[in-house]
């Protein structure tokens, strides 16, 4: 719907900044600012239905569910997924890396519209995902690797 709404744009690339500076500047401040909708009508009949933004009401949160903490917390047990999908301090964590991710690729977007996926890729993984592809164990060679017998002798080699 970003496309469509961009593409019927007379400046697409100003848009897209326009978009992207938005939607980073309301998570940075933790609120939503709205989302695209398609305009009444029908679709295979109507052909001037068109994507529109919608802004948000005020009162809208980010949509993630707030954790209620408590002093002497369980710590739910792994085998039960209900129980761990309700962990408070596993919701808030996932919610603050989903403000942060996704703050990260807006502020990205708006310095660089138009990017073609190849242009980003080592950047979204290393920098957000903290991935880094260049590392043929994506940084886990000290856990697979722990008493490996010419770690000494690799090390002084590069």
């Amino acid at each position: 719907m970003l496309f469509e709404f961009v593409a019927e744009q007379s400046n697409p690339r100003t848009q897209l900044i326009k978009y992207h500076t938005t939607r980073a500047l309301a998570l940075e401040n933790s609120r939503t600012t709205g989302k695209f909708i398609r305009s009444g009508g029908n679709r295979f009949i109507d052909s001037k239905r068109r994507v529109v933004w919608q802004e948000a009401p005020a009162n809208v949160d980010d949509g993630l569910p707030r954790p209620t903490f408590r002093s002497a917390e369980f710590v739910p047990s792994l085998q039960d997924a209900t129980e761990l999908a309700k962990w408070s301090l596993l919701v808030e964590d996932t919610r603050q890396s989903e403000l942060l991710s996704r703050r990260l690729i807006h502020d990205k977007l708006s310095a660089t519209p138009l990017s073609q996926p190849d242009e980003i890729t080592k950047w979204l993984f290393k920098d957000v995902l903290n991935v880094d592809l260049d590392d043929p164990y994506l940084g886990l060679s000290d856990s697979l690797f722990p008493n490996y017998p010419f770690r000494a002798e690799d090390e002084a080699s590069s």
